[in-house]
């Protein structure tokens, strides 16, 4: 029986090759490994063997806590449009005002994480909310007997506090690939999941409203 040697994948893919090639002329194929993938195997004259585990990790939200409605004040003002007094009118075109989930950095670079925390709060993967003002949603200015001279609409966003109880979940795929002379003959795949850390994450949700005011001029 020949000898067989445990190695790596990068040594695999050096000696392994030009050891094949100049036994049989022919190698076993070798793709680039994904982030989070592992590989181990052995080589020998005639076959190849691979074992690749690969995790990846994704959130489940098992908590959401309201801790503070009205936490930030008004804020990313958009005028509208400003009626005079006694008369309606309708804006010129339609304006679409977008806000996103606020999160910490570190959650926000973890692409799993905010998409887990933006649906929880907004229904939506990218965390954002929308709010559309049309051509035909009518605005008034003050009424005739107001010491007011016009009325300036304004949109707004508010943001709510919340604390977000998330549960890591780890998930696992193991490929086993066996060659001889060049050519797979077997070939198997497992996949599996576990749970890991609990952890809760702090957001806040935006919330689109209207307003207006009135002015002397």
């Amino acid at each position: 029986m020949k000898a067989r040697h445990l190695f790596n994948l990068r040594s695999l893919m050096t000696f392994g090759t030009m050891f094949l090639f100049l036994s049989i002329g022919a190698a076993a194929p070798q793709a680039a490994l994904a982030d989070g993938c592992e590989s181990t195997g052995w080589s020998s004259a005639t076959s190849d063997e691979t074992t690749t585990t690969c995790v990846n990790t994704t959130y489940e939200v098992i908590g959401k806590n309201l801790l503070q409605y009205d936490y930030s004040p008004v804020g990313e003002q958009v005028h509208l449009i400003s009626v005079a007094k006694g008369q309606k009118q309708t804006l010129s075109e339609s304006q679409t005002v977008t806000r996103q989930v606020q999160v910490s950095a570190t959650a926000k670079a973890n692409t799993p994480l905010f998409k887990a925390i933006s649906f929880s709060l907004t229904a939506s993967y990218t965390g954002t909310k929308s709010q559309t003002y049309t051509t035909t949603t009518v605005y008034d200015g003050p009424e005739a007997s107001s010491p007011y001279n016009s009325r300036n609409y304004y949109s707004g966003t508010v943001y709510d506090l919340y604390n977000v109880t998330l549960r890591e979940i780890k998930n696992y795929t193991e490929t086993y690939e066996y060659y001889e002379y060049g050519t797979r003959t077997r070939f198997n795949e497992y996949s599996w999941s576990e749970y890991g850390n609990t952890i809760t994450e702090q957001a806040q949700a935006p919330r689109i409203i209207t307003y207006s005011r009135d002015s002397l001029y």
